[in-house]
């Protein structure tokens, strides 16, 4: 029997509801603890921006199973408040997808969002992929994608100096809930950074916690041109354990494996070595790999990358989403590649 059914609640407009108008209540988010078959749901009063940061651990519980047990609890809950009530927003249906569809976590931009849209995806199969608490949208101007959006917006920064004077001056009422250090071999981070990468990493985590923030770390492959010239960039990597000493005080780490996406023996290979540091140095860090369209200006199809994420999928959290154009980033990527991208995760997900 469908345990909704004595609530009253069509679970359908529930589940997909943006967001709620405050109640006289205050804010509650319902934590929610597995023992064995049994869950128990349990309110504690909270502040609206601890709400994004409380994360329910893969694995344990699913953002599906948490909606479906929280549902007639959530609608008690408001119904025993006093004052006015008001009725959630009702929103258009969430697209089809099969009930197996994956729960990953994602890296994005708000840029890439836009050129996804652009290739013809809808808001609503982008709200259904990215628009949750699981994804850290990179957003340049601090701003989400529009109203209702429930990701993890996050600042990105290439250069520790920017990052460090971003936050000094970061407003109070300032929605940004995590920061991430890109650290490469480019032009955009400066040299010093480049050779003690562990350190700045750790000095940006210092940072970001005193301003209540997550943290995402990702240094790139490429900086071990600068620490063992000549040596084969994959072995550099692990020896000198850039995703271990990143994982130790970060939230979030990424392994930039996209550059390896067109062989998945040599992509699983290398992101099973670094996932395996990065949880040894810290066991409860988030694990993602980067994917791209067009990693150093190589043109990926859609069957490469959804290999690589085949190849991986039980190894990490989820995934680094690239769509790079031609720039001072990657002068040699060419123009952005969207179509490719939406293929790949209309093929994820399921979507028609």
């Amino acid at each position: 029997m469908d345990p909704l059914a004595n609530c009253g609640v069509d679970a359908d407009s529930f589940c997909r509801t943006a967001s709620f108008s405050r109640t006289p209540c205050d804010v509650y988010v319902i934590q929610l603890e597995s023992r064995g078959d049994s869950v128990r749901s349990r309110f504690h009063h909270t502040s609206t921006k601890v709400t994004s940061m409380a994360r329910v651990h893969r694995g344990r519980i699913t953002r599906a199973l948490w909606l479906h047990i929280s549902l007639c609890a959530a609608a008690v809950f408001l119904a025993a408040c006093s004052g006015p009530t008001y009725a959630a927003p009702r929103h258009p249906r969430a697209p089809e997808v099969p009930p197996d569809s994956p729960r990953l976590d994602w890296i994005v931009s708000s840029s890439a969002i836009s050129l996804l849209e652009g290739a013809g995806m809808s808001r609503l199969e982008l709200d259904h992929i990215f628009g949750h608490p699981d994804t850290f949208l990179i957003s340049d101007n601090g701003r989400e994608p529009g109203p209702g959006w429930k990701s993890t917006l996050t600042l990105g920064f290439a250069d520790f100096a920017a990052l460090a004077h971003a936050l000094r001056n970061l407003p109070a009422s300032s929605k940004v809930r995590a920061i991430l250090y890109d650290d490469e071999h480019w032009v955009l981070t400066p040299l010093n950074q480049q050779q003690h990468p562990t350190l700045y990493e750790h000095e940006a985590a210092i940072l970001a916690r005193a301003h209540h923030l997550l943290f995402v770390a990702t240094p790139a492959r490429s900086l071990a041109l600068v620490l063992a010239p000549g040596s084969p960039r994959n072995g550099v990597y692990h020896r000198l354990d850039f995703a271990g000493g990143a994982a130790q005080s970060a939230n979030v780490v990424d392994i930039q494996a996209q550059g390896l996406e067109g062989n998945p023996a040599a992509y699983a290979s290398f992101v099973q070595s670094a996932a395996v540091q990065a949880r040894r140095a810290n066991p409860s860090v988030i694990v993602l790999a980067g994917i791209s369209t067009n990693p150093n200006g190589r043109a990926a199809t859609a069957s490469e990358i959804l290999a690589a994420i085949q190849a991986t999928r039980r190894v990490v959290d989820g995934y680094w989403l690239n769509i790079p154009a031609a720039g001072v980033a990657c002068p040699h990527c060419g123009r952005p590649r969207p179509e490719v991208a939406a293929a790949v995760l209309r093929k994820l997900y399921g979507l028609r």
